[in-house]
């Protein structure tokens, strides 16, 4: 009876903290983000495991080789803890089977805690990083890839600047001009994309500044939502455009280029 009180105690508190949690993600600042972070880390290993279930049902063949196996391991320390207690205490004295089903569960539950404890630590841990922090509410990634094509448009602004309007050849001599140094250079030569890859930025090449401005500079090369692209143009403005208008804006560059339409307008930086 006290066991099953303290049940409906855990249960009834443990439902009380996730509505409050439920309430501050709507009304607090950050709290979405709050909540995301406890909700992945309580219920995440639970949502893989869903998920993995499909993947990792044994055949039939291997459930009874697993059941025979844990019974005749149960079997084997009976026998070894009877023969021990029946050494150490008087010759009536018999150890009982339930006493080591009690202990194979003590172990089991002792491995699932250890297991879980690792788990949780280990989750919290993951997304305790930045990227992954970004990732729980799906915007983290978008602002980031923006601010990262935004500067290095700045940076090929500079460098058209000492270059008689003209912007690199490659990405790379961004670097060979001291303009950015290498660590910062492949940092944000990186976008995110839609499934958590880091992927090279696609340089568009033949611009100079003085280039209408309205024309693509930098572009993502994979989405980073649904149908979504990034496009950074040459007035150095950066956005999130849907793929109509990325094919809009695509096709305005292969005019003023005078590409055909199957030709290779980019080039990615290598």
């Amino acid at each position: 009876m006290m066991e099953s009180t303290c049940l409906t105690k855990i249960c009834k508190w443990g439902a009380i903290f996730l509505v409050v949690l439920f309430l501050l993600s709507l009304f607090v600042p950050f709290g979405e983000l709050v909540f995301g972070f406890i909700w992945h880390l309580l219920a995440g290993g639970f949502m893989h495991l869903w998920a993995s279930v499909p993947y990792m049902v044994p055949s039939l063949s291997t459930l009874v080789g697993f059941a025979v196996l844990i019974i005749l391991s149960v079997c084997a320390l009976q026998i070894l803890l009877a023969k021990f207690a029946k050494s150490k205490r008087e010759s009536g004295f018999r150890w009982k089977p339930k006493w080591t089903l009690s202990l194979v569960g003590l172990l089991l539950a002792a491995f699932g805690t250890a297991c879980t404890t690792i788990g949780l630590a280990h989750h919290a841990t993951w997304l305790a990083r930045e990227d992954a922090v970004g990732l729980l509410d799906g915007r983290g990634p978008i602002h980031r890839n923006i601010s990262n094509c935004r500067r290095l448009i700045t940076a090929m602004r500079i460098f058209s600047s000492d270059h008689g309007g003209n912007y690199p050849k490659h990405l790379e001599d961004l670097v060979k001009e001291d303009i950015l140094d290498q660590e910062s250079f492949s940092k944000i030569n990186r976008m995110i994309g839609r499934d958590g890859l880091h992927v090279p930025w696609v340089f568009l090449p033949g611009l100079t500044d003085a280039s209408p401005g309205d024309l693509p500079l930098i572009i993502g090369s994979c989405p980073v939502g649904n149908d979504l692209y990034i496009v950074g143009k040459n007035d150095s403005s950066v956005g999130v455009v849907k793929r109509e208008n990325f094919e809009e804006i695509m096709t305005r560059y292969r005019e003023f280029m005078g590409i055909e339409r199957d030709g290779k307008a980019a080039s990615a930086s290598q």
